[in-house]
């Protein structure tokens, strides 16, 4: 559901979020409704200044019942420092509103306790290890720095579930042991799940943007570090394309069945001569297309 439209950021509320609110408003706890709804929005807003100041465009930020996704063109493709400072503004600023409040020893009032308990769930839970939570975009940033993209998100798509079934356990056990029954936990692992599965789809269409994005870096600084590349004629080109990395512009050498050099491919040569439907051709037919 659109709420409004802010400097050309969509405001949207997730269908669970609105159930939420509801269920809220008829408890009568309709003051939580709104400490909920405004720690979420700082929360994501944060995101979205620092993204801007990045000069990164910003679509839209859907909150959600747990939280709030801050919808950032590039983000997934961004560099290492861009990822950290983006995804880490959330929390911070969460954790700074808990920390102001305790410092002035204002927690003694139930308003302002709230404030402080529903910010420290919103810092803990976003900085765990998963996509697409804020802990989860920074560690793929750093595993992205140390190994090829596609390898590094099915790393985390990994840890994503790991974390979802650990959730799954945890209501089980609770529910066996204490009688309690914590819907929450059921809620924020089936949500990360299925944003991990999304996040494998959308894999071949990152590619092309991180090699976009690189173009763009190349021409705006005048220079690029660069990973030389050995492969053979025959070898499939998508044998390479998981390989590519994202803070490194590729060369690449191709040897023929001597295991001499035929021809050396630049990075933007390999895409502009292949389509999504080519993953499959090999440089060989790279080369022919090229002449």
């Amino acid at each position: 559901m659109r709420l409004c439209t802010v400097g050309g950021v969509a405001f949207c509320m997730n269908k669970w979020f609105f159930l939420v609110i509801a269920v809220f408003f008829l408890l009568h706890l309709w003051y939580q409704v709104g400490i909920v709804f405004l720690s979420i929005l700082i929360h994501e807003i944060a995101h979205v200044l620092v993204a801007l100041k990045r000069n990164y465009c910003v679509r839209e930020i859907e909150l959600l019942p747990f939280g709030g996704v801050a919808r950032i063109e590039g983000l997934a493709e961004a560099g290492l420092l861009d990822a950290i400072l983006i995804a880490g503004a959330g929390p911070l600023v969460s954790l700074s509103i808990v920390l102001i409040l305790y410092f002035y020893q204002m927690e003694e009032s139930y308003y302002f306790r709230f404030i402080a308990e529903v910010n420290v769930m919103l810092v803990t839970l976003n900085l765990l290890p998963a996509l697409p939570l804020d802990g989860g975009r920074i560690l793929q940033a750093i595993l992205t720095k140390n190994m090829e993209y596609k390898k590094s998100l099915h790393s985390m798509v990994n840890i994503s579930y790991v974390i979802a079934f650990l959730m799954i356990g945890k209501a089980i056990y609770d529910y066996m042991y204490d009688y309690k029954i914590n819907i929450s936990l059921f809620i924020i692992a089936t949500f990360l799940v299925s944003a991990a599965r999304a996040e494998v789809r959308k894999i071949s269409f990152r590619t092309v943007r991180i090699m976009m994005r690189k173009k763009e870096a190349l021409m705006r600084r005048g220079m690029m570090l660069t990973r030389q590349y050995i492969v053979l004629k025959k070898t499939p080109v998508r044998e390479l394309i998981q390989r590519l990395e994202t803070e490194r512009y590729g060369i690449i050498l191709v040897l023929d069945d001597t295991a001499q050099v035929c021809t050396i491919l630049t990075e933007f040569q390999l895409w502009d001569k292949l389509s999504q439907q080519d993953y499959k051709v090999s440089f060989g037919d790279i080369i022919e297309r090229i002449g």
